[in-house]
């Protein structure tokens, strides 16, 4: 009984908003961005672009928003969230962290994870090898922080490496390329998107998946409406291989599509999930490995 009165919360929230909304001037929405190339990003012109303005824009159009961009970098956009002085923020992972910090859309938008870079002449294949590096990543990122992030890597392998905490990717590989650190830390849509225009190799490290949604503030009186109407069409697009979901992937993110244009587009999403779910296992048994081979040798000097 508990959990279907929670159900009703939610819900008769979404209903009374709805039914003011019909009666008022257009829902203005402030949507927080900021730069992560290809999934949000601001071009020559100063207009907003990626796959989840692309998305949001056309629910908007949908449901009579007008939107009002909000811009900063990662921190700030999360601050203002947190804040209520934004009513959504594009391109935020879910983590059990920041479910209690914020509200998600149910619908995923991608799949993404973490991808260690190094510098040419560097032959970095495994986590250990990253020992008295200069590592480059971006500050308060999901593959930067948090329990599967790379500085928790860090730890559980004991490594001593200097972390460079730069505002977005972008700086990551800038600071990589110029030869002031020897890796860095990048999502993996980041890294396919760029990583030909800087003098960087992508390593076999591969680490944290992540589910990237929408978010909301946890105490908006609109929250509750403007993610139940971002699921619903978000939905319904990744149903549609001709949709504004699907025609953002191919315009933003072409080379996903390179190497598969035999399958087709509704396959990707469950390729996509497949492969984070091997990323995760063989991060999880690289760990595990580890740890049995620190205990072995804690076990060996003791009986020395």
């Amino acid at each position: 009984m508990l959990f279907f009165i929670t159900l009703l919360v939610p819900v008769g929230v979404v209903s009374c908003v709805a039914g003011s909304l019909a009666l008022a001037d257009p829902l203005v929405v402030r949507v927080g961005v900021y730069e992560n190339p290809p999934k949000v990003f601001t071009d020559d012109n100063g207009d907003v672009q990626g796959l989840f303005p692309d998305v949001i824009e056309y629910v908007a159009t949908e449901e009579g928003w007008e939107l009002e961009y909000v811009a900063g970098n990662w921190t700030q956009c999360l601050e203002r969230l947190s804040s209520n002085e934004i009513d959504v923020m594009v391109d935020v992972a879910i983590s059990e962290e920041r479910v209690e910090e914020y509200s998600f859309s149910n619908e995923s938008m991608f799949l993404s994870w973490g991808v260690v870079y190094s510098q040419p002449e560097s032959a970095v294949e495994s986590i250990p090898e990253l020992d008295g590096m200069r590592m480059a990543v971006m500050s308060e990122s999901i593959h930067t922080i948090g329990e599967g992030g790379i500085l928790s890597l860090i730890e559980e392998f004991q490594l001593n490496v200097t972390v460079v905490e730069f505002d977005d990717y972008t700086q990551v590989f800038e600071s990589l390329d110029s030869g002031d650190v020897d890796v860095g830390v990048v999502n993996r849509i980041f890294g396919g998107m760029y990583e030909d225009e800087y003098d960087v190799v992508r390593t076999p490290i591969i680490f944290n998946p992540t589910d990237l949604r929408y978010a909301t503030p946890k105490n908006s009186t609109i929250g509750p409406y403007l993610i139940e109407r971002i699921d619903s069409h978000l939905t319904e697009l990744k149903r549609d291989s001709d949709s504004i979901y699907y025609q953002s992937l191919h315009t933003h993110m072409p080379y996903l599509f390179e190497a598969e244009s035999e399958i087709p587009g509704w396959l990707m999403p469950a390729l996509l999930t497949s492969f984070g779910v091997l990323a995760l296992i063989v991060s999880m048994n690289l760990l595990l490995r580890h740890k049995v081979k620190v205990r072995t040798a804690e076990l060996q000097d003791a009986y020395e």
